[in-house]
């Protein structure tokens, strides 16, 4: 009576022991994308470091997984357990208390070390000391367990950083390891040990293999080079395994036809889990305007219900067997994902989120545990080790293939939205691979499991549908009504501020001075910035408002930009709104001249419009639109503002320069003071191209002046050095019509694509773009403000990614 309480003790213990480790491992996994930016921000690491900061753990868990399996069918699980239990705790506490970037990452990679021992060993233990219906309960526990981990990390990682320092969250670990070790030294059997030595030439070739795999696929350079390394290594690792007396990845594994459905059904699964925990919750970060905290705490639909399928696993498996319980998990995980991709912009976090949450929790749940028993079972002791390494291999290679599926495929996707949803296809897509490869592998037992399986589904659909409608009555729709009237998410703003920039100073003869011709520079980062920074440059009568809220409410570039992660830099140029003080004066007088720009910028022949016009045909838009000019209250200078805009982008180290109408004359000449600009994207170019010299004229009925003036060839030299790119709206005459408001964008039109002509001829790169013939029809003068602005900003970004200037 006493061995058997005893015994029944050591296996509480035990249960609590693997459990905890699972959990460590899995929060330890995603604290960290939750306190990168607070790392990144004291270590003062650069965006290298950053990736490498998680990197590093990947890498050395999947790595040395296959080893930490075999490490405790030769040394025992107690011992193997025990020495990655203090890897895992000297790496907290190295990471823990980093002061450098190099410091931080090796911790990390200690840490992996640590967890690829760790997790095997766990699950070897389970198979050790459990067996039948007792080692499936413990195993759906243990599959439940990472699913709590993420959250658990998520929720602790925010909390953290807005509540104390990113290091505590490793810190965090130091007491639990220890706990857990004296724990695991006092109740753990030794356990029966294989005989023979690990196999050297073995681990070496497959941690090879599996860093340049993981690394090939998360985000080398050069991919396919390391790709390649990946086979010769996996060729002569087959060789070696072949000739050794025990090799880290017995042939025996593949024997079972059992075991094969196991580890690809897992690959697949573990890619659609770990590639959607990823995609949700950068979705929720930036479109939703969570926070940390809030994004950690949005997972627990599904944390919850996940714990829950686990908990009911033992019971149903007894009943059906592990097969229609793995097929009904796997449909529900694909009603998931398709309802959430089927997500929209105005969609609410109740109804378009939370929801499918709730399916996918179950569906995961039902999962993890029949696919973690396929791998193991039927296994000898002596490769239980292996066999458990095996299973945590594809759990990681997994993950990475489902990330770097997600990222390669969406990453030319600009709107947040619409790319999440991408990743959601691209999760159901592999769960429905999971799907097949179970019922073709398993097409013996097919007829009859199937039915069980649809039999099971259907008579607790009702049920869960009964905790979706108690979970959500009748606040989904009312959350969606108010999300359609807001058009959109909070925008999360790292830092803003505004500062005066160049000017001179004036001194009368009485010694009073006078600070003027500067311009006025409102600047905004959001959290992860791109690498340059949009300078935004305002046209003729115009100020920064043109960047601002559309003149019909709706976000301008300057927010838009700021969505797509570019910091923006909105410039007031000298003499003008903000700028206003200048060191030159005229006479500002009422000008009445408002239907001779109605025309101009082509919104139509006042008072009528263009019959395809992308402008609001509202008032109270033109009535906006109206106020929004501005009078200058100097002369314009030119060379003062473009040596002005020219120090900015020296200032700031490399920007995308994107003038409007008169900033785009500015910029001729700021592109030769400069070699910061490091792209051009010019909305409606008003004049002054600039020709060489020594070419030939360009073809027009203007006179050289306003709308094009020859340079020498070392001036037009400086365009050759930056890409370009010119668009121009819609509604520009083919022909002569008589009103000149409309006729001179004919002439800028043919000028700026004989000036393109002239600079890639010298070997440029300058693209002029009719927007009408690229199917985007109806642009005013002003593209940034029309009604299609996100499609003309669509554009842009597209061409900035193919130029490989949005990283």
């Amino acid at each position: 009576m006493k061995k058997t309480s005893v015994d029944d003790r050591r296996k509480r213990i035990l249960i609590a022991l693997v459990l905890s480790s699972y959990l460590v491992v899995g929060i330890d996994g995603s604290l960290v994308i939750t306190a990168i930016a607070e790392i990144a921000s004291d270590l003062h690491m650069g965006s290298m470091a950053m990736s490498w900061v998680q990197n590093a753990y990947v890498l050395a868990f999947g790595g040395f997984m296959l080893a930490g399996g075999r490490l405790g069918d030769i040394y025992g699980r107690k011992l193997t357990f025990c020495i990655s239990i203090v890897l895992f705790c000297i790496g907290s506490l190295g990471a823990g208390l980093s002061q450098t970037a190099p410091l931080m990452i090796a911790s990390r990679f200690v840490q992996g070390v640590g967890s690829a021992a760790m997790a095997p060993a766990a699950l070897g233990l389970i198979v050790d000391y459990f067996q039948g219906q007792e080692r499936v309960k413990v195993v759906a526990w243990y599959g439940s367990i990472s699913g709590l981990g993420l959250c658990v990390g998520l929720v602790l990682g925010g909390a953290i950083t807005s509540y104390s320092s990113w290091r505590w969250g490793f810190l965090v670990n130091i007491p639990i390891t220890l706990i857990m070790l004296s724990y695991a030294a006092k109740w753990l059997h030794k356990g029966t040990k294989a005989e023979g030595h690990l196999d050297v030439s073995g681990t070496i070739l497959s941690a090879i293999a599996i860093f340049a795999f993981v690394y090939a696929i998360d985000g080398a350079k050069n991919p396919w080079m390391w790709l390649f390394v990946v086979g010769i290594c996996l060729s002569v690792f087959i060789k070696v395994e072949r000739k050794a007396k025990l090799p880290i990845v017995p042939a025996c594994l593949f024997h079972s036809r059992n075991r094969c459905n196991g580890y690809a059904s897992r690959l697949m699964l573990i890619g659609a889990l770990m590639g959607y925990n990823f995609a949700l919750s950068v979705f929720l970060q930036s479109s939703f305007g969570f926070t940390p905290l809030q994004t950690g705490c949005s997972f627990l639909p599904m944390t919850v219900t996940t714990f829950l399928g686990a908990l009911a696993m033992p019971r149903l498996v007894e009943r059906h067997g592990n097969l229609p319980i793995l097929l009904v998990g796997l449909v529900l995980l694909v009603v998931g994902f398709v309802w959430l991709a089927k997500i929209e912009s105005n969609s609410s976090y109740l109804f378009s989120i939370a929801l499918p949450m709730i399916f996918i929790g179950f569906g995961q749940g039902l999962a993890m545990s029949p696919l973690t028993n396929l791998g193991i079972e039927g296994v000898d002791s002596k490769d239980t080790g292996a066999a458990s390494g095996f299973v945590n291999v594809t759990h990681q290679i997994g993950g990475a293939i489902g990330l770097s599926l997600m990222v390669s495929t969406s990453e030319s996707i600009i709107d947040s939205t619409m790319r999440f949803s991408h990743c959601m296809m691209v999760a159901t897509l592999l769960i429905l691979l999971a799907l097949l490869i179970t019922l073709f592998i398993q097409h013996a037992k097919i007829s009859s499991k199937m039915y069980e399986s649809f039999k099971l589904l259907f008579k607790n659909f009702f049920i869960i549908m009964a905790i979706m409608i108690y979970a959500c009555p009748a606040n989904a729709k009312d959350n969606r009504k108010v999300s359609s009237t807001s058009h959109t998410r909070p925008l999360i703003i790292q830092e803003q501020g505004s500062f005066a920039f160049g000017g001179i100073v004036i001194t009368d003869s009485m010694g009073h001075l006078f600070h003027g011709d500067h311009a006025y520079v409102f600047f905004q980062k959001p959290v992860a910035p791109r690498e340059y920074p949009v300078v935004m440059i305002h046209g003729i009568h115009e100020g920064p408002k043109t960047w601002e809220t559309t003149p019909d409410g709706r976000e301008g570039y300057q927010n838009l930009l700021l969505r797509r992660n570019f910091s923006t830099y909105n410039v007031t140029m000298p003499r003008r709104g903000n700028a206003g003080r200048g060191t030159v004066g005229m006479e500002v007088v009422p000008a009445f001249d408002e239907q001779t720009w109605y025309v101009k910028w082509r919104i139509g022949i006042y008072p009528d419009y263009f019959d395809n016009v992308q402008f609001s045909r509202s008032k109270e838009a033109i009535n906006q639109f109206m106020r929004q000019m501005t009078p200058e209250t100097g002369p314009t200078d030119f060379e003062h503002n473009s040596s002005t805009i020219a120090s900015l982008c020296d200032s700031l180290g490399g920007v995308i320069l994107m003038p409007h109408s008169q900033g785009v004359m500015h910029t001729w000449k700021i592109l030769p003071k400069t070699s910061h600009v490091k792209a051009v994207i010019a909305l409606e170019g008003g004049g002054y191209f600039s020709f060489p010299t020594d070419g030939p004229r360009p073809k027009t009925h203007e006179k050289e002046g306003l709308e094009y003036i020859m340079v020498s060839p070392e001036v037009f030299e400086a365009f050759t050095h930056t890409p370009m790119l010119l668009l121009y709206g819609d509604n520009i005459p083919t022909s002569p019509t008589g009103v000149y408001e409309l006729d001179v964008w004919t002439t800028r039109l043919s000028l700026a694509r004989q000036w393109a002509e002239a600079v890639n001829r010298r070997g440029g790169d300058v693209t002029v773009v009719h927007l009408p013939e690229v199917g985007i029809k109806g642009n005013t003068h002003f593209p940034m403000s029309d009604l299609n602005n996100v499609e003309v900003l669509d554009f842009i970004c597209k061409w900035l990614h193919e130029k490989r200037l949005d990283k």
